[in-house]
C-alpha cells in the first residue's frame, strides 16, 4: 500500500485515515522528514503558512521531487506567489479545507498522483440572490427555467443555488415551492445536486451572498448573476465557453450600453460611477456593477480572504479592485440587460453609499 506522509498541527482535526483509504497514512513530525523516500506523497496540515512553507522547503531539501499538498482554510489569507520560494521539481497544490467537502481532498490527492485520471467534470455553479422578490417572483421563476433548461442541454455538472439575503416577505416559501417543482420536473439524471438554497440572518445588500456562495459552495467556476431574468442565456453560456478555454480568470458582463428601460437618471448615475472607478478596475474595464460575472476556483481562493460583508451593494467593485491588485485575468463583455421594474436599487440614496463604500475599500485594502 502506497504511502502518504502527514505533518499535521492537528488542529483542523481532519480525519485523514477515513478519508484516504486506500493509503497507508502515517502522522510525521519534522525531525522525521529525512525518512520520507518511500512515500508518494506529503501533506502539511499547518494554521500557519508560513510554517508550511518553512517545512515545504526542509522536505524538499532531502527529496526536489516528492508531490506536496498545502492545506489552508477557505477564508486564510494565502499569498500564492511564495510558492515559488519551495525548491524543486515536484507538484505542489494548495488546497481549501471545507468540513463538508470531505471529497475535495480525496481527490486533490487524486490530481496530484494520477493527473491522467480525472476524478470528475470540473463543476459549475449559478449563485443567485434572492432579497424580497415576492412581487416580482414571476421573472425569478422565468429565469430559473431557462437555466432548467441549459441543465437539459446537457450541462450535468452545473448547479444552481439560491441564495436568501435576508428577505422579510415570503420569498423563502416561493423558494420551496418552486424547487419542489423544480425536483418534480426534470428529466435527467444530475452528477451533481441541480437546485439548493439558503439563507442569511439579515440583509446584506448582496455582499453577503457572493461571501456564503464562494465559502461554502465547491466548484471549479462560480456565475454571480441577479436572480430577476434580466440577462440572456445566450450571454451566459458564451462567458461559460470563454472562462472554461482557461486563460481568463474572470469574466464580466457589462450592461451599460445594453440596458433596456433605463431612465435618463441612472444612466447619468452609471456615467459617474464609471468615472469615479476607473482607476479602482482592471485594465479595459469600465464597468464595475455588473448584475453577471464568472469566475474560477483561483479567482475565488484568492479574493475570498479579502472580501468584506460591509462593502454591500458595491462588493462587485472590491472584487475588481482586488483582482486588479492580484493581477488577475479580467475579461469584460457586453451582454443584453433588461433593468426590471421594482428594483431595490434607489438610485439616489444607494450612490451615496456607493461612494462611502469606495472609501471603504481603500481603506480595507490600504496594507495589502
Amino acid at each position: 500500500m502506497d504511502k502518504i506522509a502527514v505533518f499535521s498541527t492537528t488542529d483542523r482535526n481532519i480525519p485523514f485515515n477515513d478519508i484516504i483509504p486506500y493509503f497507508s497514512v502515517e502522522s510525521k513530525e519534522v525531525e522525521d522528514i529525512p525518512t520520507l523516500s518511500n512515500h508518494k506523497l506529503v501533506i502539511l496540515d499547518f494554521m500557519d503558512w508560513e510554517k508550511c512553507l518553512e517545512v515545504s522547503g526542509k522536505i524538499r531539501e532531502h527529496d526536489a521531487k516528492i508531490p506536496l499538498l498545502l492545506i489552508a482554510c477557505p477564508t486564510a489569507i494565502v499569498d500564492y506567489s511564495r510558492l515559488k520560494e519551495i525548491p524543486g521539481s515536484g507538484p505542489v497544490k494548495v488546497l481549501r479545507w471545507r468540513v463538508r467537502l470531505t471529497d475535495e481532498l480525496w481527490e486533490g490527492i487524486q490530481a496530484i498522483l494520477h493527473p491522467e485520471y480525472p476524478s470528475k467534470p470540473k463543476n459549475i455553479v449559478f449563485i443567485l440572490p434572492i432579497f424580497n422578490e415576492s412581487e416580482r417572483f414571476e421573472h425569478v421563476k422565468d429565469f430559473l427555467d431557462q437555466l432548467h433548461f441549459l441543465l437539459e442541454l446537457g450541462y450535468t455538472n452545473t448547479s444552481v443555488h439560491l441564495i436568501n439575503d435576508g428577505s422579510v416577505d415570503n420569498s423563502q416559501q416561493l423558494i420551496q415551492d418552486y424547487y419542489e417543482y423544480f425536483n418534480q420536473s426534470s428529466t435527467i439524471i444530475p452528477s451533481v445536486r441541480l437546485l439548493s438554497s439558503r439563507g442569511l440572518n439579515q440583509n446584506t445588500r448582496k455582499a453577503g451572498t457572493y461571501i456564503e456562495g464562494m465559502k461554502h459552495i465547491e466548484a471549479e467556476y462560480y456565475i454571480f448573476v441577479d436572480a430577476d431574468n434580466s440577462f440572456k442565456l445566450e450571454d451566459i453560456v458564451r462567458m461559460i465557453n470563454i472562462v472554461q478555454t482557461g486563460y481568463y480568470d474572470m469574466v464580466i458582463g457589462s450592461k451599460d450600453f445594453s440596458s433596456e428601460k433605463r431612465s435618463p437618471i441612472r444612466h447619468i448615475l452609471s456615467f459617474g460611477k464609471r468615472t469615479l472607478t476607473r482607476h479602482f478596475l482592471p485594465g479595459k474595464v469600465y464597468d464595475s456593477q455588473t448584475g453577471l460575472k464568472m469566475m474560477n476556483r483561483t479567482a475565488v481562493d484568492v479574493l475570498l480572504p479579502e472580501l468584506h460583508l460591509e462593502t454591500g451593494l458595491a462588493i462587485d467593485l472590491e472584487i475588481l479592485y482586488l483582482a486588479k491588485r492580484k493581477n488577475l485575468r479580467v475579461l469584460q463583455t457586453p451582454v443584453e440587460c433588461i433593468d426590471r421594474e421594482g428594483s431595490h436599487i434607489n438610485a439616489w440614496k444607494d450612490s451615496i453609499q456607493f461612494l462611502k463604500s469606495m472609501g471603504r475599500i481603500l481603506r480595507y485594502h490600504r496594507s495589502t
